[in-house]
């Protein structure tokens, strides 16, 4: 989100994010540096150096993210085959319809939403609201 707010601006340093969001610095270049292998950030060495989101913030939704850092939107391991061990009650169960119904749903939710939405969202959000 802070990239996406930043976006066109230049690099911003890890410790920066890592500031705005509470989260260790190495925790964030952990996930940054994930970010930039997937090709959604990019980074800049030296004093000016940092990160910068690669795409332009409406074509990475919150979907995309999700995603990337959880894998699928499944609600149960078993809807996709994720699970252990076979599921003994898979055959006539009448949940994994519902389960993939839902997925589906949230995964409209969640890919209706990119960043740049959101912060549009945001900046009506923290708008001053003035009445007369």
């Amino acid at each position: 989100m802070e990239l996406a707010r930043q976006y066109g601006k230049g690099a911003v340093p890890i410790s920066e994010i890592a500031k705005v969001y509470g989260i260790s610095q190495r925790f964030m270049e952990v996930i940054l540096n994930e970010l930039k292998r997937a090709g959604l950030v990019g980074s800049k060495r030296g004093v000016q150096g940092g990160f910068f989101l690669a795409v332009q913030p409406r074509e990475v939704t919150v979907g995309d993210i999700i995603r990337f850092v959880d894998g699928p939107l499944e609600p149960v391991k078993c809807v996709v085959g994720r699970a252990h061990r076979p599921c003994p009650q898979k055959s006539g169960c009448p949940l994994p319809d519902i389960w993939g119904q839902a997925s589906r749903a949230v995964g409209q939710v969640y890919d209706s939403a990119n960043f740049e939405y959101l912060i549009r969202r945001e900046n009506l959000a923290s708008a001053p609201d003035y009445h007369i």
